[in-house]
């Protein structure tokens, strides 16, 4: 069914861009008609028929900004169960600050109702998110130079998926700005860019370094003394930049053991080797390294973020490079606990794409669960 045209005008005249070109019209047939007016009034004060003309063309110039293109979001949900609250909030911060949204939500993106496994639904995610920047940009715009062609990520993923998502989205070449929720507001977190793959210069190391603890000498990285020879090559990396009590020492317990679950009290840990098997052990790292926030939240900053993300992603470089010496090996394996903003999880994975290094999944719906009671008819 056709809308009237008369509808489709006041639709158009009520939207950001109806709203600019009425008033770019309407501004300028004021400042066209003042002009006359002044011409006649020199002899007299102008001052009046001025004030008209100024204000004339700044009606102008706020329709023309209206008019500008403000780029697309992409919204992407991958959280099984999720408040739909939270994605409604995400979808009018994108909808309020660009022209168009695209939304990928887990639960819409089943291929012939099919659910898909998690690298096959990163993937597809992904590949929508590339398209709609190729899309936005055009064939022959480079990335970084007008506004109108930028994308923004929306992202409500689980820390794993984001790390993964940024992992699969570094093998195309554009700059994608991540978008953090702060309260009710969305604002830059990390732009995936040439600038972020640029050594951490001296502003950005003492900005880090005010927002995190002091870590031990990356050069020289602790060993977990019980580890099997066979497993010597397992580097731990624990990063908390948010509020966990026992984020780390849990972490450290698990690196060093690989147990889901504490040998004590047989509780579970909540981080899992193996999303298909919980209880699937792992295996045991030779050293670790930690690094955690002195605040109990980063400042919701663009700068910070990625300050922050380059501080990281060096340190954890140095210390893997002195672990292969000290286990002379070439092969070093990371392991990677994260508790912290999504932006940041995305950026190290879009950094250490090309790197061996796994994600380790936490799941809070196990943490302090009890062993499986054993069937009695298996004995």
């Amino acid at each position: 069914m056709r809308t009237h045209p008369l509808r489709r005008l006041g639709r158009y005249l009520l939207s950001r861009e109806g709203t600019g070109t009425l008033l770019i019209a309407t501004s300028s047939a004021v400042a066209l008609g003042v002009v006359p007016n002044m011409i006649e009034k020199l002899k007299d004060s102008v001052w009046t028929f001025l004030a008209a003309f100024v204000a004339a063309i700044l009606g102008v110039l706020l329709g023309w900004t209206m008019l500008q293109k403000r780029g697309a979001g992409v919204v992407v949900q991958l959280f099984p169960h999720l408040q739909e609250s939270r994605l409604e909030l995400m979808k009018n911060c994108s909808r309020a600050q660009h022209d168009s949204t695209l939304l990928l939500d887990r639960r819409q993106l089943r291929p012939a109702g099919r659910t898909l496994p998690l690298p096959e639904l990163l993937d597809l995610t992904a590949t929508f998110i590339d398209a709609r920047v190729i899309e936005q940009r055009g064939p022959n715009l480079a990335p970084g130079h007008d506004p109108s062609s930028a994308v923004s990520l929306y992202p409500l993923v689980p820390l794993r998926d984001g790390f993964l998502l940024g992992r699969r989205l570094s093998y195309e070449h554009h700059d994608l700005t991540i978008m953090y929720l702060n309260g009710s507001v969305a604002v830059p977190g990390v732009v995936l860019s040439p600038q972020l793959r640029a050594p951490l210069a001296a502003d950005e190391r003492a900005h880090a370094e005010t927002v995190l603890h002091p870590v031990p000498d990356p050069s020289n990285p602790p060993p977990f003394q019980a580890c099997p020879v066979e497993h010597q090559h397992h580097l731990a990396l624990i990063v908390r930049l948010s509020p966990a009590e026992g984020m780390t020492s849990t972490a450290r317990a698990f690196a060093r053991t690989g147990s889901v679950r504490w040998p004590t009290t047989s509780r579970h840990t909540g981080y899992v080797f193996d999303s298909d098997d919980p209880e699937a052990p792992g295996t045991p790292c030779g050293t670790h390294f930690t690094i955690e926030a002195r605040i109990d939240r980063l400042p919701p900053d663009q700068s910070t973020f990625e300050a922050v993300t380059k501080y990281i992603h060096e340190v954890w470089r140095t210390a893997r490079a002195s672990w292969a010496e000290t286990c002379s090996s070439g092969n070093i394996e990371t392991r990677l606990f994260i508790m912290g903003p999504t932006p940041i999880a995305i950026a190290l994975g879009w950094l250490t794409a090309r790197d061996i290094i796994d994600v380790v999944h936490h799941e809070l719906r196990l943490v302090n669960s009890p062993p499986p009671v054993p069937d009695p008819e298996i004995r």
